[in-house]
């Protein structure tokens, strides 16, 4: 779901079939639905529920309007956020901060401490928030620092000592398929980006996603009836 950049994308990376399988982006999970009815996708990859930010909503109620869609996987994948920005801009200049609302609830002690006069921005999803910055709708985003290199930004913040969640940040993500078948910040600064580590942010959920065994029928169901997972 999304552009390409997204979380749910590195989730959907993490399963065999997508190695050898073409993938096609969706803005929406609603979209990413549609592709199934009309056959144009034959699975798709969801966020369902983040341990900061809770169920995704869009998700849920995109799967309420959709009889006939059943879970047949799930990954759970640590999350950990970076700021991007374009290739130049200083922390003075930021003045407007975007990401999916998700993101948002995960970095708000952060970005109170670094940038609080920035204005916040909701995006569709975190890559799409990404575009926004290179577009220059936006000032600054927050996505994974893997995001990044699509887009032409910086990496202003990155790593759990630079732009830490509020608590450890996992996410499970849901991959429908159609049957007939997410501590204390330092003292603010107006005049340089915290200092933090330059390699790629290890997930917070441990060292790699875990990827569980097909949920049944009925479970599927209750999360379609209820909005828990």
């Amino acid at each position: 779901m999304g552009p390409e950049g997204t979380f749910t994308e590195r989730a959907l990376r993490t399963l065999p079939e997508a190695a050898h399988t073409p993938l096609l982006p969706a803005a929406t999970a609603r979209e990413a639905l549609a592709h199934l009815r009309t056959g144009a996708a034959r699975a798709a990859m969801l966020p369902v529920h983040n341990t900061v930010g809770g169920p995704v909503p869009d998700t849920l109620r995109a799967l309420v309007d959709a009889p006939g869609v059943h879970a047949r996987r799930e990954v759970v994948l640590g999350i950990e956020f970076a700021l991007l920005v374009r290739p130049g801009t200083r922390p003075g200049e930021v003045r407007t901060v975007t990401g999916h609302p998700h993101a948002r609830a995960q970095v708000t002690g952060w970005l109170a401490a670094f940038l609080p006069r920035a204005r916040w921005m909701s995006a569709p999803s975190n890559a799409a928030g990404a575009r926004w910055v290179r577009d220059g709708r936006c000032d600054a985003a927050v996505a994974g620092e893997f995001t990044a290199a699509r887009y032409g930004l910086a990496v202003a913040a990155a790593g759990s000592r630079a732009i830490p969640a509020r608590s450890p940040g996992s996410s499970c993500w849901l991959p429908p398929r159609r049957r007939v078948g997410r501590r204390g910040a330092a003292a603010p600064t107006a005049r340089r980006w915290p200092a933090g580590p330059t390699a790629p942010p290890r997930d917070a959920g441990g060292p790699g996603p875990s990827v569980r065994p097909p949920r049944s029928a009925e479970a599927a169901g209750r999360l379609r009836r209820d909005g828990r997972r």
